[in-house]
């Protein structure tokens, strides 16, 4: 069951697949996520012994397709009006932020101890890490998202007024999802602002 973190306040980084990766950072405002806490288990079938209930009873795990299969995720937030909303569009889809022409995470990272495999010839599906780092009473905590496909068709940003702009995307998590409480260091971060409260 997806866990769901309601008007959070907090900053959304998203990372190329480089080794020291190039980074896209963008404070947020009453975002509200819906993000799984983790990845759904195979499930267990109970073996019964010819029909009948006995000592002999057992459980089979099913198969492992539900581990790999892609998650959804969305997110909604408040963004300052003056965002580079350019640079935020071509994060998400892996293009080119600034100079930087960003490589897709695709194909970098494991589940069950195998690493996840690319995507079959078509060269514009590409991905992105993303972490997310809510800002708490005591503490802050997040999660952390690999290989994420943006769906373009899928990014909307709403129309500007006096708080600042409404972004939302839903995405597909192909890789782990894990909690972290601190930030992946990048090579370069670009930036976008958070909408003032």
């Amino acid at each position: 069951m997806p866990r769901f973190y309601t008007l959070m306040d907090g900053e959304l980084r998203l990372y190329d697949g480089t080794a020291t990766p190039f980074c896209y950072q963008v404070k947020f405002i009453m975002a509200d996520p819906q993000i799984p806490a983790g990845r759904q288990r195979p499930e267990q079938r109970l073996i019964i012994d010819r029909n009948r209930a006995s000592s002999a009873m057992r459980y089979t795990k099913g198969p492992d397709d539900v581990i790999f299969n892609p998650i959804e995720i969305s997110f909604t937030a408040r963004l300052d009006e003056r965002v580079n909303r350019n640079s935020l569009w071509q994060a998400l889809t892996a293009g080119t932020v600034g100079i930087h022409n960003w490589i897709t995470t695709k194909g970098t990272s494991q589940l069950e101890s195998v690493t996840l495999p690319g995507f079959d010839r078509d060269t514009n599906l590409k991905t992105v890490n993303v972490e997310v780092l809510y800002t708490g009473a005591t503490v802050n905590w997040g999660r952390k998202l690999k290989e994420v496909f943006f769906d373009p068709a899928r990014i909307t940003f709403g129309a500007a007024d006096q708080d600042g702009i409404t972004f939302s995307a839903t995405g597909q998590v192909y890789g782990p999802i894990t909690s972290m409480s601190s930030f992946t260091t990048p090579r370069t971060m670009s930036t976008g602002g958070a909408a003032s409260k």
